[in-house]
């Protein structure tokens, strides 16, 4: 709670509900295409909710869900909503790996291998360093670390603009945040991207990442090597 004002028990229920009406109302009820799923700014959220994202409701009724719409600078899609966000952090502080590894691994169905048993946790939080910056000292400065990272890390890094409580941020430690980020290996070479509503196109846009309608109702990504996950 120190951490993260505001996060408790409603706002973390809350999300989960969220998520499951986004998926809902994008997927089944409008059968949104893949681009619907990673870039629409709608989302759904009630009062408690929409007060911890900063995102304005219609306030009628303060426990319902409302579908409202993000302002621009405030996330798209699937990688916004909070029980993603969330659920690929660490206690502490977001986690450019976790985020990174889950888009590698399940969205674009590429193959990461496991960390050495000998390998290190990454430092903890300073007041003198973003968690990016930490990241990068850690993982992309050495050799033994940097070959596999290189393939998760500059993924997640496009969503250091949200914390690992799920907000909306624009400076860690009072150094302002670096979100862009790049995806290496797609099928059109290596991808750059700023920022978390410009990886959500760019992910929406690769040829080998789609959603497979044929699935009786059950959403499911192809990846660019032909396996669903």
């Amino acid at each position: 709670r120190a951490l993260h004002p505001g996060f408790d028990e409603h706002v973390r229920d809350a999300m989960a509900e969220e998520m499951e009406r986004f998926l809902a109302a994008t997927v089944l009820e409008e059968r949104g295409d893949l681009d619907a799923l990673f870039t629409s700014p709608v989302t759904y959220v009630d009062a408690r909710l929409a007060d911890y994202y900063g995102l304005p409701t219609d306030g009628s009724d303060p426990s319902a869900l409302s579908r409202v719409e993000r302002p621009r600078g405030m996330g798209v899609g699937l990688l916004a909503q909070g029980a993603f966000l969330t659920v690929y952090a660490s206690a502490v502080s977001s986690s450019p790996t976790r985020r990174g590894h889950f888009i590698r691994s399940r969205m674009l169905c590429h193959h990461v291998p496991p960390p050495p048993p000998s390998v290190g946790e990454v430092p903890p939080p300073t007041p003198a360093a973003t968690t990016r910056q930490r990241y990068e000292e850690q993982h992309a400065a050495r050799p033994d670390c940097a070959s596999c990272h290189q393939l998760m890390d500059p993924i997640g890094f496009g969503l250091e603009g949200f914390d690992a409580a799920g907000r909306r941020r624009f400076e860690e430690s009072g150094i302002p945040i670096d979100d862009s980020g790049s995806i290496a290996g797609t099928s059109r070479g290596h991808v750059e991207f700023d920022a978390e509503e410009e990886l959500a196109n760019e992910l929406a846009s690769l040829p080998g990442v789609y959603v497979d309608e044929r699935a009786g109702g059950v959403l499911r990504l192809a990846g660019e090597n032909g396996a669903l996950s």
